[in-house]
C-alpha cells in the first residue's frame, strides 16, 4: 500500500526531483518553456512551506509526486 509523505528531507526532495524528471521524460512536449530544469534544480522552491508543500510516495510501484502551493488567499495550484 503506497503512503504519501511530505518531502521534507534532503533524500525525499532529491527523490521528488527524480520523479519530476521521469514525468517530463514521459511527455511528448518539452517543458523548457516552463523553466522546468530550474524548477527541479531549486526544489523545494515554490513548493516550500509555509505556503506550499511537496509530497512523495513511499513503497509504490508507480512513480508519482504531488506538489501544491497557495494561489491567492483561497485557492491552491496543483503540480504534476
Amino acid at each position: 500500500m503506497p503512503r504519501i509523505v511530505l518531502a521534507d528531507t534532503v533524500d525525499a526532495i532529491a527523490q521528488a526531483g527524480v520523479l519530476f524528471r521521469e514525468y517530463a521524460a514521459a511527455l511528448t512536449i518539452d517543458l523548457a518553456f516552463q523553466d522546468f530544469e530550474l524548477e527541479v534544480a531549486s526544489l523545494p522552491g515554490e513548493y516550500a512551506p509555509p505556503r506550499a508543500a511537496c509530497f512523495s510516495p513511499l513503497f509504490t510501484a508507480q512513480p508519482m509526486r504531488l506538489a501544491v502551493s497557495l494561489y491567492g488567499e483561497s485557492a491552491v495550484t496543483l503540480a504534476r
